[in-house]
């Protein structure tokens, strides 16, 4: 264990001066006054996927049948190693739209938004500083976690269009006794689905928009493949039951982490969900569940391409694809997500822009870089609350921001509690002092802690103290009214 130096501090001095700096913009206004953003300049579309892990095509290892996916991503920059700041979906979101980490702003929940906390309340937005600079924005389905910020939007396409749901009359799994939410099978026609209406009430305000005087810049997330695992039975089909891999069983885990680090993700309890599949012959079929769901995803994406190059938008249109967060589909004996591991963690993430052709991207990014890239893209001036860094050296092509392993990038679960991952390497620091350490070079399932004591060569005790300092040294406290955490290392949140 690591004797760490961590400091929990309250929400006040740095989210104080990153307000004070958002208030003077919204006041002054982007530019100067009576000058706005051109027609000639770039429109911007942001496409969110709700758990949407690396199982894409066009990531290589993928499963998933996503012809859509992999075509967008063949005329776009993919960056093979992104990751989430927080394996949650607010905290995830919050930090993606507004380029602060969540160790900064507290936001560690599933509430409350980051609005409703008056210390964050001034904090720009991505698509609400683009509005400040005179494109025109939209928004449609889930982006924010809970509800739109609709400060941040000139057009808010009221609902959720049924989100997670329609549920069947009972559930598809009648055995299974656990929440609602978990349930999975073929259920519903296309039309019916959230995402499908998703897609089409985007594709009506494309329809709009394009003809306005201004750029416009549009969110919109989708719901699949986020649980209850529900599609049409026709992309069941796509997947057939006896080709969907499953992860091993990992044996000896209570060996390589920490009490504490089972503790935050509710280990024992969760892993008797793998426990239940596994003994009733039912990993396949859920894990068969989630990648017809991203099918159906894929299929709605595929329907916004098309619209894009029917109407010409697609050569005056910047698109950003990603998730917020991985899921863990039986990784380390666990579904879903909440974790500081790499299934929870990383997430498929591609730009394209009308100035470059495809190309990948190995070095490690994160989703709280897109706010300062597409602002530097804009033109406009960054603003003091970021940070992100700018990945335009890598959508203009640089072969020097290629090079090496790079800077790692940070992920949060919670105070004290910090994942940094390069290139070939994932450091864990837990708020206890436990610390993991595993090697990507050849242990991509993350099954060796090389940090325990006895494994510990020189080498890797001067790995061990490259990420140390690296940690964050202070980190914010949960924010008032924070719920939704829901871990028994933080009993009530």
């Amino acid at each position: 264990m690591h004797k760490n130096h961590l400091k929990r501090v309250p929400l006040l001095g740095f989210i104080a001066i990153l307000c004070l700096s958002a208030a003077y913009v919204l006041r002054a206004g982007i530019y100067p006054p009576g000058q706005t953003a051109s027609k000639a300049a770039k429109n911007v579309i942001v496409i969110l996927i709700d758990d949407l892990s690396d199982d894409v095509g066009f990531l290589g290892s993928g499963e998933a049948h996503t012809p859509s996916l992999d075509a967008l991503a063949s005329r776009s920059v993919v960056f093979e190693q992104a990751f989430a700041q927080a394996p949650l979906c607010n905290p995830s979101r919050t930090s993606f739209l507004t380029g602060t980490y969540p160790n900064t702003t507290g936001i560690y929940g599933l509430k409350p938004d980051f609005w409703e906390v008056p210390a964050l309340a001034s904090l720009h937005t991505l698509p609400g500083y683009f509005r400040q600079a005179g494109y025109y924005t939209g928004t449609v389905g889930k982006v924010f976690h809970q509800r739109a910020h609709e400060a941040s939007y000139d057009y808010v396409k009221k609902g959720w269009f049924g989100a997670f749901g329609p549920f069947p009359p009972e559930p598809l799994q009648p055995d299974f006794n656990f929440n609602p939410y978990f349930d999975w099978g073929p259920y519903l026609q296309e039309k019916e689905t959230a995402d499908y209406k998703v897609a089409s009430a985007a594709l009506k305000f494309l329809q709009k928009a394009k003809d306005k005087q201004s750029p416009f810049f549009l969110t919109l997330g989708f719901f699949r493949p986020h649980s209850p695992r529900y599609a049409p039975q026709e992309f069941f089909d796509l997947h057939p039951i006896d080709r969907v891999s499953i992860p091993p069983i990992t044996t000896g885990i209570e060996d390589e982490v920490s009490e504490y680090a089972l503790t935050l993700v509710n280990y024992q309890r969760r892993q008797r969900y793998r426990t239940y599949l596994s003994e009733n012959g039912r990993e396949r079929e859920n894990i068969q569940a989630y990648r017809a769901s991203i099918s159906l995803v894929d299929r709605q994406v595929g329907r916004l391409m098309e619209y894009l190059s029917s109407s010409g938008l697609d050569t005056n249109t910047v698109i950003v694809l990603a998730s917020d967060h991985g899921v863990q589909n039986g990784e380390k004996n666990l579904w879903y997500k909440r974790t500081l591991w790499e299934g929870s963690t990383r997430v498929p993430l591609l730009i394209a822009i009308p100035e470059t052709k495809s190309a990948r991207v190995a070095s490690a990014v994160g989703l709280i870089d897109i706010f300062p890239t597409l602002v530097e893209y804009a033109s406009l001036p960054l603003p003091a609350q970021l940070e992100g860094r700018s990945l335009m050296p890598y959508l203009l092509g640089s072969t020097s921001a290629t090079a090496g392993n790079g800077e790692p990038v940070l992920t949060v679960h919670g105070p004290g509690n910090f994942a940094l991952r390069n290139q070939r390497w994932r450091y864990i620091q837990y708020a206890d002092g436990s610390e993991e350490l595993y090697d990507h070079s050849n242990d991509s399932s993350e099954s060796v802690n090389l940090a325990i004591p006895s494994r510990q060569t020189e080498s890797i005790r001067s790995t061990l103290d490259y990420f140390r300092e690296k940690v964050p040294r202070e980190y914010a406290d949960f924010v008032p009214g924070t719920s939704g955490f829901s871990s028994k290392a933080f009993p009530g949140k």
